[in-house]
């Protein structure tokens, strides 16, 4: 299991302040896209996983606000590490 932070917006191709209707309209774009029915391509049916558990977070109010709070905590604590990073040389 990877310890890397999962930034569902990125698996729908928005932006954080995207609207309940822009998650939805991307999510069934992608949905089609990597819907393992109709892609057989290799990684197709990861990334429609991802997709759903992207949406299933982000469609519902209260999980995308507790998202949101995560995702803003990893943001801030991998910007200090890289600015600590920096000052050791590294």
């Amino acid at each position: 299991m990877s310890n890397e932070f999962v930034n569902y917006y990125d698996e729908l191709e928005l932006s954080q302040h995207a609207s309940p209707e822009m998650v939805k309209q991307a999510y069934r774009t992608l949905s089609k896209r990597f819907h393992p029915d109709h892609n057989q391509e290799e990684g197709a049916e990861a990334k429609y996983l991802a997709v759903q558990q992207a949406y299933e977070v982000l469609s519902d109010p209260p999980t995308r606000s507790r998202y949101d709070q995560q995702l803003n905590q990893y943001r801030d604590l991998s910007n200090l590490t890289d600015a600590l990073n920096q000052q050791e040389g590294t």
